[in-house]
Protein backbone atom coordinates (compact mmCIF):
# COMPACT_ATOMS: atom_id res chain seq x y z
CA UNK A 1 0.00 0.00 0.00
CA UNK A 2 1.55 3.29 -1.09
CA UNK A 3 0.72 6.81 0.14
CA UNK A 4 2.33 10.20 -0.38
CA UNK A 5 4.36 10.01 2.78
CA UNK A 6 4.04 13.14 4.89
CA UNK A 7 3.66 12.48 8.61
CA UNK A 8 1.66 14.39 11.17
CA UNK A 9 2.59 13.28 14.68
CA UNK A 10 0.58 13.87 17.84
CA UNK A 11 1.44 13.05 21.44
CA UNK A 12 -1.77 11.68 22.95
CA UNK A 13 -2.43 10.91 26.62
CA UNK A 14 -2.49 7.15 27.26
CA UNK A 15 -6.04 5.86 27.52
CA UNK A 16 -7.51 8.25 24.96
CA UNK A 17 -9.20 6.16 22.25
CA UNK A 18 -7.27 7.90 19.48
CA UNK A 19 -8.33 5.43 16.79
CA UNK A 20 -12.00 6.05 17.50
CA UNK A 21 -11.50 9.81 17.66
CA UNK A 22 -9.68 9.73 14.31
CA UNK A 23 -12.36 7.54 12.70
CA UNK A 24 -15.22 9.72 13.95
CA UNK A 25 -13.57 12.76 12.40
CA UNK A 26 -13.07 10.87 9.13
CA UNK A 27 -16.69 9.71 9.21
CA UNK A 28 -17.91 13.29 9.68
CA UNK A 29 -15.95 14.39 6.61
CA UNK A 30 -16.41 11.21 4.56
CA UNK A 31 -19.80 9.62 5.37
CA UNK A 32 -19.19 6.98 2.67
CA UNK A 33 -15.69 6.29 4.01
CA UNK A 34 -14.05 2.90 4.19
CA UNK A 35 -11.84 1.35 6.89
CA UNK A 36 -9.13 -1.25 6.25
CA UNK A 37 -7.02 -2.76 9.01
CA UNK A 38 -3.31 -2.78 8.11
CA UNK A 39 -3.18 -6.52 8.83
CA UNK A 40 -6.04 -7.41 6.49
CA UNK A 41 -7.56 -6.94 3.06
CA UNK A 42 -11.21 -6.56 4.05
CA UNK A 43 -12.89 -3.21 3.49
CA UNK A 44 -15.50 -2.02 5.99
CA UNK A 45 -17.88 0.92 5.57
CA UNK A 46 -18.04 3.30 8.54
CA UNK A 47 -21.69 2.25 8.90
CA UNK A 48 -20.62 -1.30 9.87
CA UNK A 49 -20.64 -1.95 13.63
CA UNK A 50 -17.37 -3.90 13.31
CA UNK A 51 -15.50 -0.66 12.57
CA UNK A 52 -16.49 0.75 15.95
CA UNK A 53 -16.31 -2.41 18.05
CA UNK A 54 -13.04 -3.79 16.62
CA UNK A 55 -11.47 -1.59 13.96
CA UNK A 56 -11.27 1.54 16.11
CA UNK A 57 -9.07 -0.39 18.55
CA UNK A 58 -6.50 -1.26 15.88
CA UNK A 59 -3.06 0.31 16.16
CA UNK A 60 -2.65 0.67 12.40
CA UNK A 61 -5.26 1.13 9.70
CA UNK A 62 -6.16 2.91 6.48
CA UNK A 63 -9.13 5.14 5.73
CA UNK A 64 -10.37 5.86 2.21
CA UNK A 65 -12.88 8.51 1.19
CA UNK A 66 -14.91 5.98 -0.84
CA UNK A 67 -15.11 2.25 -1.51
CA UNK A 68 -14.23 2.83 -5.17
CA UNK A 69 -11.01 4.60 -4.19
CA UNK A 70 -10.16 1.78 -1.76
CA UNK A 71 -10.77 -0.87 -4.40
CA UNK A 72 -8.60 0.88 -7.01
CA UNK A 73 -5.84 2.32 -4.80
CA UNK A 74 -3.27 -0.37 -5.60
CA UNK A 75 -3.63 0.42 -9.32
CA UNK A 76 -3.89 4.23 -9.11
CA UNK A 77 -1.86 5.12 -6.02
CA UNK A 78 -1.49 8.77 -5.09
CA UNK A 79 -2.55 11.06 -7.93
CA UNK A 80 -3.61 14.71 -8.20
CA UNK A 81 -7.29 13.73 -8.37
CA UNK A 82 -7.18 11.80 -5.06
CA UNK A 83 -4.91 13.95 -2.90
CA UNK A 84 -5.59 13.39 0.82
CA UNK A 85 -8.44 10.95 0.11
CA UNK A 86 -6.52 8.10 1.76
CA UNK A 87 -5.06 8.41 5.27
CA UNK A 88 -2.87 6.00 7.22
CA UNK A 89 -3.22 5.91 11.02
CA UNK A 90 -0.54 4.46 13.32
CA UNK A 91 -0.55 4.45 17.12
CA UNK A 92 2.62 3.56 18.95
CA UNK A 93 2.81 1.92 22.38
CA UNK A 94 2.20 3.96 25.51
CA UNK A 95 5.30 5.30 27.21
CA UNK A 96 5.37 7.50 30.30
CA UNK A 97 1.63 8.14 30.05
CA UNK A 98 1.68 9.22 26.40
CA UNK A 99 1.16 7.54 23.04
CA UNK A 100 2.59 8.77 19.75
CA UNK A 101 0.00 8.81 16.97
CA UNK A 102 1.04 9.35 13.36
CA UNK A 103 -1.23 10.22 10.45
CA UNK A 104 0.31 9.77 7.01
CA UNK A 105 -1.18 11.95 4.26
CA UNK A 106 -0.33 13.34 0.82
CA UNK A 107 0.09 17.10 1.10
CA UNK A 108 -0.58 19.90 3.55
CA UNK A 109 -3.41 21.96 2.16
CA UNK A 110 -6.32 23.83 3.78
CA UNK A 111 -8.37 20.62 4.04
CA UNK A 112 -5.59 18.86 5.95
CA UNK A 113 -4.91 21.90 8.15
CA UNK A 114 -8.59 21.97 9.15
CA UNK A 115 -8.59 18.19 9.65
CA UNK A 116 -5.57 18.30 11.98
CA UNK A 117 -6.99 21.25 13.95
CA UNK A 118 -10.22 19.32 14.44
CA UNK A 119 -8.28 16.18 15.35
CA UNK A 120 -6.28 18.02 18.02
CA UNK A 121 -9.47 19.54 19.44
CA UNK A 122 -11.19 16.14 19.52
CA UNK A 123 -8.17 14.47 21.17
CA UNK A 124 -8.06 17.19 23.85
CA UNK A 125 -11.81 16.83 24.46
CA UNK A 126 -11.44 13.04 24.80
CA UNK A 127 -8.53 13.52 27.22
CA UNK A 128 -10.62 15.97 29.28
CA UNK A 129 -13.50 13.46 29.46
CA UNK A 130 -11.02 10.76 30.51
CA UNK A 131 -9.94 12.79 33.53
CA UNK A 132 -13.38 14.17 34.44
CA UNK A 133 -15.65 12.53 37.02
CA UNK A 134 -17.34 9.55 35.40
CA UNK A 135 -14.51 9.07 32.91
CA UNK A 136 -14.72 8.46 29.19
CA UNK A 137 -17.95 6.80 28.12
CA UNK A 138 -18.12 4.21 25.34
CA UNK A 139 -19.80 5.92 22.40
CA UNK A 140 -19.39 3.08 19.91
CA UNK A 141 -22.16 2.24 17.48
CA UNK A 142 -24.22 -0.83 18.22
Amino acid sequence: MMIGGRDYVLSVPAGVPSGEVFLRLCQARWPEGVFQDADGDELHLFSEPWVWSCGAKSHEFFVFKTRRLAETWDQTGPAPENVNQFLHFLAGPSHLGRCEVTVVYDEMNEWMKDFFRELQTAIHAAADRLTSPGGLQDSSHA
